[in-house]
């Protein structure tokens, strides 16, 4: 049986997470969503996958550098233009029975026993199904109780919500179904496929799971899902240290850990600073002194100054909150975005990437248009926290700038700096960009 992975979505309500990545590549407690899909592949027996690609498929593919993962062996399918769920899976299919699942929803369903159950009912197509609290938010199922499907509902009103069955998106389909499927031309599951089948009367099943299944809609379903996974409720493998899931090795002095919580490799906290349960942060995190984590997500890079406090917010890849800042529940934090001292950043609230806050700025609306502030030089000089707005990046860049401005019969600059480490890897930077730009540097 050939899996094929749905890997083409866009992640549109997870922007500005998404932005630079497709949704597969979503981390989740450090790794990717996708990663933990292909794991559970493997634990059921698959040597193969085959991925359906779009949407910047290109960094998937880069993402696992050699054509395998672990155990299994990876192929991609690529689409030129959007082909909708079946067409793809046409597009992919290259076997008489396949396994559909999505590539950016976490599960971990008992594959073995739907397939038994597939080849048992000898089916045309069968759905996975799983009962949901909230029926409203998903396409449901109607089925007998032996399984047979006899219609379906899609995000119906309160009452018209007459079961609670979410069709989860997982899918065993049969050489009969395949069939159904037009080449290289738009068509649906729930729309085109499964109405054919259900007028055909051809065998069309559902097979209840009471495994975990969530499907990473929006940052409330994203923050909840790395907190169920930390309190055990989702059957897949993050390191383990006692009750902290943790890569980390080192002792943090002076700081309060309430577990569970994630810590990756890396990771520089302050004095004072308390992470409470529920907290994600990946590898390469610099967090302050007197800092306090209520369950965020801190993905890699990020550096967070001083009395810096985060409520359910999620801080993406290298942006910096500096010193004073706090952010609320499913607020976020975009790429590379600056957030100046003491501002504030409101419950829903997005930053998009590479954005930057003036100090003691209020957000309380999307911050998405608009360039980031240029940096000033006024009788202060540069002024800013190191590594947050002083960067080596930025004094190598000013460096260029002084050096290509210079007499060329006379182009040395002097640079001194107070023996502090930061002090000399700045100055460092700057003669680097100084020497580039074909000048001279006096180190005094």
């Amino acid at each position: 049986m050939q899996a094929i992975i749905m890997a083409g979505g866009e992640g549109t309500r997870l922007r500005p997470l998404t932005c630079n990545i497709p949704k597969p590549l979503a981390e989740l407690c450090g790794r990717p969503v996708l990663e933990y899909i292909l794991e559970l592949l493997e634990k059921h027996g698959f040597k193969k996958a085959t991925l359906t690609l779009m949407y910047q498929g290109e960094k998937i593919v880069s993402h696992f550098d050699e054509d395998s993962f672990k155990g299994i062996n990876l192929e991609y399918s690529f689409e030129d233009v959007p082909l909708g769920t079946a067409g793809s899976v046409k597009l992919a299919a290259n076997e008489d029975e396949v396994l559909i699942i999505s590539g950016d929803a976490m599960c971990d369903f008992n594959l073995t026993k739907a397939i038994e159950f597939h080849r048992c009912r000898n089916a045309d197509a069968t759905l996975i199904v799983k009962k949901v609290d909230d029926p409203r938010e998903f396409g449901l199922v109607l089925y007998e109780k032996n399984g047979r499907i006899t219609g379906f509902i899609e995000k119906p009103s309160y009452e018209s919500c007459t079961t609670d069955m979410a069709n989860t998106g997982v899918y065993i389909l049969s050489k009969t179904a395949l069939d159904l499927i037009s080449k290289n031309k738009k068509t649906d599951f729930a729309q085109d496929i499964f109405p054919i089948m259900l007028n055909n009367k051809m065998g069309l099943y559902a097979y209840e799971e009471d495994g975990y299944w969530c499907d990473i809609g929006d940052f409330k379903t994203y923050v909840k899902c790395q907190h169920d996974m930390l309190l055990g409720k989702v059957n897949c493998v993050i390191d383990v240290n006692g009750s902290i899931s943790t890569h980390s090795t080192g002792e943090f002095r002076g700081v309060r850990i309430n577990t569970p919580c994630f810590i990756g490799q890396n990771i520089s906290i302050g004095e004072g600073t308390v992470i409470e349960a529920g907290s994600v942060i990946c590898d390469n995190v610099t967090i302050g002194k007197d800092c306090i984590i209520n369950a965020g997500i801190i993905l890699e890079g990020a550096y967070l100054g001083n009395r810096v406090s985060l409520s359910n917010a999620i801080i993406c890849k290298n942006a910096k909150l500096l010193s004073g800042c706090s952010a609320s529940e499913y607020s976020v934090i975009g790429e590379r975005a600056v957030i100046g001292e003491n501002s504030v950043i409101e419950a829903g609230v997005k930053i998009w990437e590479s954005k930057q806050l003036e100090i003691n700025t209020v957000a309380t609306a999307d911050v998405r248009f608009g360039d980031a502030k240029r940096l000033a030089l006024d009788e202060d000089g540069l002024c800013g926290e190191t590594n947050a707005i002083i960067t080596p990046q930025l004094a190598t860049t000013l460096g260029n700038s002084v050096g290509s401005c210079l007499n060329k019969n006379n182009n040395v600059v002097a640079v001194g700096h107070n023996g502090e480490n930061s002090s000399k890897c700045m100055v460092n930077a700057f003669i680097t960009g100084v020497l580039a730009s074909g000048g001279d540097a006096w180190d005094f």
